[in-house]
């Protein structure tokens, strides 16, 4: 099979029209997190405390699953995910197999994004994501940039994922509900931490 054709990412692809959400797949929510919804957009969210954030010890945070395909046969349509050099971060992880972003340090991702001249309450990430076949030559995607925000906030903390049904794209509490979330830990305390995704 000759190696024609190159692999375009399938999800996350999806934008609402003032939101800019990800597309993401059905999961079981963890019994970790305590769901809530926005009245508003119906954006599910997911609370933990904000020692989360500053605890090196604690494991990577699953963030998005994104997902490409590839037309040709055999080895050409093997497919391998990546943070392109552009925006590598030590603070991120994307497993070349499965296409899983993870955060691996909060804290440190935290002080880098203030390093960008942000306010302390504030940290944003910008990641340009890629996936490229195995084939002879080797063929890549176009890159496909992801916005991370961490927040800290004095109020209950929230991690909000805007998700819409990849298939039909219709907005929906169902569709919602079945949206991946961060993975936190559920929390009472208040001073916590905020944060969400957006393409």
């Amino acid at each position: 099979d000759v190696n024609d054709n190159v692999p375009e990412f399938v999800r996350p692809i999806s934008k609402w029209p003032t939101t800019g959400a990800l597309i993401v797949d059905p999961v079981k929510p963890s019994d970790q997190m305590r769901l809530a919804f926005n009245s508003q957009y119906q954006v599910p969210t997911a609370t933990f405390p904000k020692s989360y954030w500053f605890n090196e010890n604690e494991s990577k945070s699953f963030l998005l699953e994104a997902i490409a395909i590839d037309l040709d046969e055999g080895d050409n349509k093997k497919l391998h995910y990546s943070i392109d050099e552009s925006t590598q971060s030590n603070n991120f992880h994307m497993d070349a197999v499965s296409g899983a972003l993870f955060l691996i340090s909060p804290k440190s991702a935290f002080d880098e994004g203030q390093n960008m001249g942000l306010k302390k309450s504030r940290s944003i990430h910008h990641l340009n994501l890629k996936v490229c076949d195995s084939g002879q030559p080797v063929r890549c995607s176009q890159r496909l940039t992801v916005k991370i925000v961490l927040l800290l906030s004095d109020e209950l903390p929230v991690v909000e994922k805007e998700a819409v049904n990849w298939a039909t794209n219709h907005q929906t509490v169902k569709d919602i509900n079945g949206g991946k979330l961060l993975l936190g830990r559920s929390s009472e305390e208040i001073d916590d931490a905020k944060a969400y995704i957006s393409e």
